[in-house]
């Protein structure tokens, strides 16, 4: 295992420096089946974290996936391989709308298989001002309003976890 977050560590972080972003994108298969990619030119960081790997785009929107659920990973060149990178749509996509907000938004994101889904808004010092928890969700696309508006006007992170991975959004109250 080691060896294996090494190598692929490695590998990404050598990319990031000297590659020619405008065209390099990561391509991520799961082990379900899906994939996703990701532009290089929207990655800040990529590292480990216990036993996840963390991808922290520049919109400071940051995916945990655990190491099991990554079936493969590559560097794609759009010019070389653009078939591959159009039809790898980014199943891991959590959309926060409307953002800023009055505290009523919707989050959409694609769930691979069923099961169940946890939603927590804390504030920058990491304090719980709303959470809420899914049990029972088909696979698919799923679309939840979230409701706050008790809630201070202000920064907040909106975190989604799933069995398959983990998302930290940036989201703000007016």
């Amino acid at each position: 295992m080691k060896k294996f977050r090494f190598k692929l560590l490695s590998a990404l972080l050598a990319m990031l420096p000297f590659s020619s972003f405008a065209e390099q994108f990561i391509f991520f298969r799961f082990t379900d089946g899906s994939s996703g990619i990701y532009p290089l030119q929207q990655v800040k960081k990529i590292g480990f974290e216990g036993t996840g790997l963390k991808l922290q785009l520049k919109d400071g929107t940051e995916y945990t996936w655990q190491l099991s659920a990554i079936d493969h990973y590559k560097y794609t060149d759009i010019t070389t391989s653009s078939e591959e990178a159009n039809s790898a749509a980014d199943p891991w996509q959590v959309q926060v709308f409307p953002n800023p907000s009055d505290g009523r938004q919707t989050l959409r994101f694609w769930l691979p298989a069923s099961g169940q889904a946890e939603v927590q808004v804390v504030d920058l010092a990491g304090r719980l001002v709303f959470r809420q928890q899914y049990d029972k969700l088909p696979a698919g696309q799923q679309e939840i309003r979230l409701n706050w508006p008790a809630v201070k006007p202000g920064s907040y992170r909106m975190q989604l976890s799933t069995k398959q991975f983990f998302v930290n959004k940036p989201i703000l109250r007016n």
